[in-house]
This record gives structure tokens, sequence and C-alpha cells, in this order.
């Protein structure tokens, strides 16, 4: 699914066309059920210093680095207003735009 979803950004930038996709989550789950991942293979590498943001935010759980995200696009910066928190913990409310 991201992948469709890259490749539709892709073609709106690169040739300025919009795309349409008809994809299944239900099929997706299937996917990935029907292809487990074997434990003995190495899913990522060792973790780094270099792979954790500088910013050292206060969560539910004590002070917590976030991992810098794998891609960025300019004047877009991925962050958050509130640190990570207990689910549910969040009031629920409105966003208005």
């Amino acid at each position: 699914m991201a992948a469709t979803a890259i490749r539709g950004v892709t073609a709106r930038l690169m040739r300025g066309n919009g795309s349409t996709a008809r994809l299944s989550l239900a099929r997706t789950a299937q996917l990935v059920i029907d292809h487990p991942a074997d434990p003995a293979e190495t899913v990522s590498a060792p973790e780094e210093d270099a792979d954790r943001s500088e910013r050292v935010e206060l969560t539910d759980w004590g002070k917590a680095q976030r991992l810098v995200p794998p891609v960025e696009i300019t004047n877009a910066p991925m962050e958050w207003d509130f640190p990570a928190r207990r689910l549910g913990s969040g009031v629920p409310r409105w966003l208005h735009y």
C-alpha cells in the first residue's frame, strides 16, 4: 500500500498526473500472514546513536528519544505536538484547521 502511494506521488511530481489504486487491507494482511519472517534473519541493522533524534522527550514511561525518520521532505518536518503517552490518556477533541 505504501509503495502504491509513493508511486502515485512520484507520478504526480514527475508527470503532473494523478493516480488511482484499488487496494485491500485484508488482502495485505493475508499476504503478511502467509509469508512470516524468518526469526533467524536479521531484519535491520543494530541501532546506533545516529538513528535517534537529539531531542529528548518526557513520556509517560520516562525520558525517550524518537528514531529519525527514514526520509525527509523539504519544508515538511516530521514532528509531533505531544510526547508519547499511554493509550487512552489523551482527551478527545475535534481539530479545526
